[in-house]
């Protein structure tokens, strides 16, 4: 009999953004793939930063859901993830930096 399979994807650093100038840059809602994520998250999509994945890859993140990756992140930060939370700058303080699973979706 087989065991359980292996948990897929790769324990990686998630942190949280804002759509604020401090966190951004004078454009806070227009993201990397020229978008403006701040529509989109209100839509009810999910955004995420990521430097290491393709624009428009879909992220699983464990304990926060699939993210769309519309928008990167400052170099220093080549492996890890930025979701993305609008205004709400209380959770994205909350959210800290947690080192958790993150499943690319095919």
């Amino acid at each position: 009999m087989a065991g359980p399979a292996p948990p897929r994807g790769r324990i990686r650093t998630v942190t949280a953004y804002n759509s604020v100038p401090e966190q951004t840059d004078s454009t806070p809602c227009i993201a990397a793939d020229g978008t403006n994520i701040c529509r989109r998250a209100a839509a009810g999509e999910k955004i995420c930063a990521a430097n290491w994945a393709p624009i428009g890859t879909r992220l699983r993140i464990q304990g926060w859901g699939t993210c769309t990756v519309a928008d990167r992140m400052n170099d220093r930060y080549p492996a890890r993830v930025d979701i993305f939370m609008d205004k709400d700058l209380t959770g994205a303080i909350r959210w800290g930096a947690r080192r958790i699973r993150v499943e690319v979706i095919l």
